[in-house]
């Protein structure tokens, strides 16, 4: 294996690219501020890069005909909701998109994101406390039961807002960095997984690969998981990771339902399965899991292993397109997930960048991907 420079080592620039991404509320299907900043971002490193139909952005640096083509992907959007009413007096009704917590919801700050890009500042009504009903005080409302106050009067001064029916609603954005080794934030899942392959973008370029590697920030994965599936049948990759996060169950209220911790380095997934309803998951290959543990090992990287059922990625349906897509999950740990804000350890986020930019270079027509074999332990991808 080869590494041929130092580790990256995140910056003050860094930590400001990661805000940026935060800032910018991108609610599954409501993509296009971000599709276009991330656009901006892979052009400033990759030539070919590409906007899809759907909006996913595809960058692309090509090796050769003979290489193998190498897809590492992360999604850029995020769960929240969509004005479903206005009614008469002002107030927005407002339908789900994606897995919300509905524990933490109550008394919220949100943006109701215009047509024309204005975010409108709301909040999420709570009952007043003084006159809550006593079997009231413990119960978590529906979706259906919540409404946003935008301060308006009636239905007229919302539209004078320019809220419509339709409209994207986010939580309101959240960035803190805490004594330089955590970051508080809205969406962290997935801005983390973004701002990891805009980094890698900087760091690739075809004198030093053996793979043709296309990065792509794919849309509409809180929503059915489904936006990536058309880069897959436009790519044909023979590998495939997908960035995002694993929760965290290192709180007090988790302890025990799974070993993944802030600090412990990047997450590999040995099984994700939704278990309710769904049946979609992956199982990754084992090929590709040697492949990535050795690197890490190489690198000196702490991974932590996990297998856990109630969560999904991008990746989930990737066994069904072009004949089987070899496939891994690659995360970094992250606590309050799908909450208003979610909490990250900056020396996950920089491990994981190491990592993968280590899978990137040394990904090759070598890394054995057939199944059927048995690997000895310590054994080359």
């Amino acid at each position: 294996m080869h590494f041929a420079r130092d580790k990256v080592t995140l910056n003050k620039e860094d930590i400001n690219l990661l805000e940026q991404l935060v800032k910018i509320c991108a609610v599954s299907g409501h993509e296009d501020i971000m599709i276009n900043f991330v656009y901006s971002e892979f052009k400033k490193h990759i030539h070919n890069v590409l906007i899809d139909s759907l909006g996913n952005v595809i960058g692309t640096v090509y090796k050769n005909d003979t290489a193998p083509n190498l897809m590492v992907f992360a999604h850029m959007d995020e769960v929240g909701f969509c004005v479903s009413d206005i009614e008469p007096d002002g107030f927005i009704r407002i339908q789900r998109i994606g897995g919300v917590n509905r524990q933490a919801l109550l008394g919220q700050r949100v943006i109701v994101c215009t047509d024309e890009g204005q975010y409108i500042p709301g909040i999420i009504g709570v009952t007043s406390h003084h006159l809550t009903r006593e079997e009231e005080r413990h119960r978590i409302p529906d979706i259906s039961e919540l409404y946003v106050d935008v301060g308006a009067t009636c239905s007229a001064d919302v539209a004078k807002m320019g809220i419509k029916i339709g409209n994207a609603v986010g939580f309101a954005r959240c960035f803190q960095e805490v004594r330089e080794t955590f970051v508080f934030g809205t969406a962290l899942d997935n801005r983390i997984g973004l701002f990891i392959l805009i980094k890698l973008a900087e760091y690739i370029n075809a004198e030093q690969i053996n793979a043709n590697v296309s990065l792509v920030a794919t849309v509409q994965e809180e929503f059915n998981l489904q936006g990536i599936l058309p880069v897959v049948r436009r790519l044909a990759p023979n590998a495939a990771v997908c960035l995002d996060v694993a929760v965290a169950a290192d709180t007090p209220d988790l302890r025990g339902r799974s070993p993944v911790v802030l600090g412990g380095g990047p997450v590999l997934s040995l099984l994700s399965f939704h278990g309710r309803g769904t049946l979609a998951g992956l199982v990754p290959n084992p090929g590709l899991v040697s492949f990535i543990e050795k690197v890490a090992r190489d690198l000196g990287i702490a991974l932590q292993r996990q297998a856990v059922i109630g969560w999904l990625t991008d990746s989930s349906f990737l066994a069904a397109e072009n004949y089987g897509v070899p496939a891994v999950d690659v995360a970094v740990p992250v606590r309050y997930t799908h909450a208003p804000v979610e909490m990250a350890k900056l020396s996950d986020i920089e491990n994981c960048i190491n990592l993968m930019l280590g899978v990137i270079w040394n990904f090759s027509n070598a890394v054995h991907l057939q199944r059927g074999i048995i690997r000895k332990e310590g054994a080359d991808g």
